[in-house]
């Protein structure tokens, strides 16, 4: 999946349904609130925004323009993935604090974001700012890791997504098809749930 093949096991940490960004910043208000009863997450909204301004710039474009051999995503409303959209900063705000990946694991060098699939398919809301949610789950990891980061809260980390799914392609793979073409997921960390079962010696 992209780590060295010498990582060993102690050194992977290992969470389920993981809320990083929201984790991340309400152990930063932990700190701050023995100086002050007034913190809110929300004060740090507009610096997750200008984050995401400099590392997602041309995101929508990249979204909107998407076409392979015919497949492309619907029409986008005016909020989703806009910098320039009035409710922006505190959109994008809610949306990384409230989006959960399903399994993480985190080593020294790299955080591995995992989306598992059954049966359900993946969620679009089209009244949130991140619409789409593989994209959704990247975008906060890399945010994450740079909130981490400039505050000295851990070293700069890789952000490697993979998915687990029942069958090889799903509803949800015009999304998995533009993380493949961003270079943000690796076609060896699309999987099925009969790859991780070979993977891990359980057939």
């Amino acid at each position: 999946m992209g780590a060295p093949a010498n990582t060993q096991a102690n050194e992977v940490k290992i969470e389920l349904f993981w809320k990083g960004m929201r984790d991340h910043l309400h152990k930063i208000e932990t700190d701050l609130e023995r100086k002050s009863k007034q913190i809110r997450l929300s004060r740090y909204y507009e610096e997750l925004a200008d984050t995401y301004s400099r590392l997602f710039m041309n995101l929508r474009d990249e979204i909107k323009k998407f076409n392979l051999e015919g497949e492309k995503f619907q029409g986008l409303n005016e909020m989703n993935y806009a910098v320039d959209h009035n409710g922006f900063v505190k959109g994008l705000g809610t949306n990384l604090v409230n989006t959960e990946v399903d399994i993480v694991l985190e080593s020294k060098e790299f955080l591995f974001i995992g989306e598992a699939k059954s049966e359900t398919s993946l969620v679009g809301t089209s009244s949130r700012v991140l619409v789409h949610q593989l994209i959704r789950q990247y975008v906060m990891a890399k945010i994450l890791m740079e909130h981490r980061s400039n505050r000295n809260l851990s070293p700069t980390k890789e952000t490697v997504p993979f998915m687990v799914r029942r069958e090889p392609e799903g509803r949800e793979q015009l999304q998995v098809k533009f993380m493949l073409d961003q270079k943000w997921l690796r076609p060896g960390n699309v999987l099925t749930w009969e790859q991780v079962a070979e993977l891990t010696g359980r057939v």
